[in-house]
Parts: structure tokens; C-alpha cells; sequence
């Protein structure tokens, strides 16, 4: 059975990060990621920051897609998706922890604990998941790595996605947003459908403690939860993604997950506007400017499968005063003429509760 992250670049990783590298420089604020990858097999999309992450190795080969990088801080991730272990993200986390254990170089490998002493680690056919130190040797000394592994189905019964993120434990800032870089935009064949919500979501178990790092789909954070385009006799043409957003800016990825050809209209997407006293809502703002991340603006048709990332950008200028809008698709080919892609644009968005539990990342 073949490795999601093949035994050589684990050793690799695993060597490297025995070298102290300099602590870089946190990004203030939010913006737009400026870097994409888009799987050329699978679908799922990553984005980062260009100064922050750079990118050590990329590769597309015989159905596997993996993508490596690191930052200044000594920081590696790992991104490899693939056709193996049956679409089962146990199987596929068992292996790559294995794939710890017999490095001959590495030191006492446990699972992390968290300040409750709760194990962090969560084995489940859709999505599993560990928090691992593992010690390594640098020089005279042996020094703790966090080691972070996840897999996830991208396709049940046939393929995976694996994620690796590893780093110094002394240093290591486990709250740190620069991790919404594992944060990736899964395929519609990643996703199922609620019965209870009929909302769209990744496969796993009711109740499934979360990750411990930033994590998809969670306080109005990138990317959003995809939403189905479907016709009016139930059949479904495509899914929207909402990847990433700065300001009235967003990012959205279009998937044709049908059999026929998708033709979407740039100047569709559009912030549509509520009316709570009865009057007649403001009519629609079309965007500023809508472009292709491939190139271009004008209508495009995607062919069955084919997944295409396009910008779109509203003027601050043009909005109406006290309204509340949100970002709206507009297709009369849809059910209901429109699907709302991501009712936190014009803000008011945010989490609740309380913060995540700290991990205890010293021995």
C-alpha cells in the first residue's frame, strides 16, 4: 500500500526539520491569499501568502497531486491527494503515523494531550486526525517536533487527501492564523449533503472533536461551505465555493458537477439587498470588476468536471445606505433563481463561544 506521503519525502520533512531556521515576522490583518493551487485530479484548492509560504516541491503524477511548503519559522506543510486506501481516512491516517514510528531517527513519538488531558486524536472513515511530538536529533540534543496529520475522503471507496503540518515545539504557536493555510476548499465529491440542514459539509462523525488548528467552514472563516446549484427538476448543475474574501472582494471557485456544459455569466454574481420594513429593497449592485484567476471576464462554459476560480469586487461607493446584502448568484436556470453564496460580505459575522482548549506541546 502506497504512502499518502511517500516514505522518502517523510524522511526528508523529518530531517529538515531538525535544522533551527529564524522565527519570521506575523502577518497583521487579513487580506487576500495571493498564492493558489488548484489539484489538477482532484479539485481541492490551497492559497497562502507568497511571503510567508514558499513553495519547496510540487508534482502531479499517475493520479497522485502534492504540494509542499514551508515558512521561516521552520514550519513544513504538506498537502498530497491520491487514489488509495479506499477513500478511508482511518486507513490513510494509520499508515502516515506508522510512517512516524519507523524512522529509525525519531524519539518517543506520543500523542499530544490537551490542558484537560484530552488525547488529540480522532479516527473516523471520513475524517481522522493526530497531534504528535516526536522527538529528533539536532546536533548533541534530541528536539521535540509537532507533528499535525489529517486525511480526509475526497472520493469514498477510492481516493484520499492527506495534511501534514510540523514545526519546533518550543517555538511553536499553535493559535498562529498563518495556519489557515491547511484551510482547503474540498471537491463536491468530498462533501455531503445534511438531511437535517440539507446543507453541504465534509463527511464525519456527529460530535467529532475539532481540529486544533484553524479549521474549514468555522467563524465566517475561508473558505465557506460550497453551495449546490440545482434546476428545478431537482438535478444538480454545479457547486459554488466561496475561497477566500478581503473587504467587499471574494474569491469563488465554480465546479460543473453535472454531465452537460455550465455556462456562468461573471456579471451574475451580484450583492442582492433584504428589506425589513416592507419596502422594496434596493435593486441589485453589479460587481466593480469580475475576472477569471485564468484569465479574462466574459462568459466561460465549463465542461463536466472542470473547476474554474473567478474574482469579483463591489464598490463601496455604490451601496446603498443601512442596507443588508449578501452575495448572490442569479441564474434563472436555478430553482429558485438564485443561491446566496456568502451572507457575511457587508460583515456581522463572526464566532461564538469560546476559545479552543490550549494543547500541552512539552513533555
Amino acid at each position: 500500500m502506497r504512502a499518502s506521503f511517500p516514505r522518502p519525502i517523510l524522511v526528508a520533512l523529518l530531517l529538515l526539520l531538525a535544522v533551527p531556521l529564524p522565527v519570521a515576522a506575523t502577518r497583521e490583518g487579513r487580506s487576500l491569499h495571493d498564492m493558489n493551487y488548484v489539484s489538477p485530479d482532484w479539485g481541492y484548492v490551497v492559497r497562502w501568502y507568497g511571503d510567508e509560504w514558499r513553495v519547496d516541491d510540487q508534482s502531479s503524477e499517475d493520479g497522485f497531486d502534492s504540494l509542499w511548503l514551508s515558512n521561516d519559522d521552520g514550519v513544513f506543510v504538506g498537502f498530497q491527494g491520491g487514489q488509495e486506501y479506499a477513500g478511508d481516512a482511518a486507513a490513510c491516517l494509520d499508515d502516515l503515523i506508522a510512517g512516524i514510528e519507523q524512522y529509525p531517527s525519531a524519539v518517543d513519538p506520543v500523542v499530544v494531550v490537551d490542558e484537560e488531558g484530552a488525547q488529540q486524536i480522532v479516527r473516523d472513515p471520513w475524517l481522522s486526525w493526530v497531534v504528535l511530538l516526536v522527538g529528533l536529533p539536532t546536533g548533541e540534543e534530541t528536539v521535540d517536533q509537532v507533528v499535525y496529520l489529517d486525511c480526509q475522503t475526497l472520493v469514498p471507496g477510492e481516493a484520499v487527501l492527506s495534511r501534514m503540518l510540523a514545526g519546533v515545539a518550543a517555538s511553536f504557536d499553535q493559535h498562529d492564523r498563518r495556519f489557515d493555510v491547511l484551510n482547503v476548499a474540498l471537491p463536491r465529491s468530498a462533501l455531503v449533503v445534511d438531511p437535517r440542514s440539507g446543507l453541504l459539509g465534509p463527511g464525519m462523525a456527529d460530535g467529532q472533536m475539532p481540529r486544533p488548528f484553524p479549521a474549514e467552514f468555522v467563524c465566517a472563516g475561508f473558505p465557506r461551505i460550497g453551495q449546490l446549484l440545482v434546476d428545478a427538476s431537482s438535478a444538480e448543475l454545479g457547486m459554488m465555493t466561496v475561497l477566500d474574501g478581503e473587504a467587499l472582494t471574494r474569491v469563488i471557485a465554480i465546479e460543473n458537477t453535472s454531465d452537460a456544459p455550465l455556462t456562468i455569466d461573471p456579471a451574475a454574481f451580484v450583492v442582492g439587498f433584504q428589506s425589513f420594513d416592507g419596502s422594496t429593497p434596493p435593486p441589485d449592485l453589479a460587481p466593480a470588476t469580475a475576472n477569471w484567476l485564468m484569465g479574462g471576464s466574459s462568459l466561460i462554459t465549463l465542461q463536466p468536471g472542470q473547476q474554474e476560480l473567478l474574482q469579483v469586487s463591489y464598490s463601496r461607493d455604490d451601496l446603498p445606505e443601512a442596507a443588508i446584502g449578501a452575495l448572490v448568484y442569479r441564474d434563472p436556470r436555478l430553482a429558485e433563481g438564485s443561491v446566496e453564496l456568502d451572507g457575511c460580505l457587508m460583515g456581522g459575522c463572526g464566532c461564538g463561544g469560546g476559545a479552543r482548549i490550549p494543547l500541552r506541546l512539552s513533555r
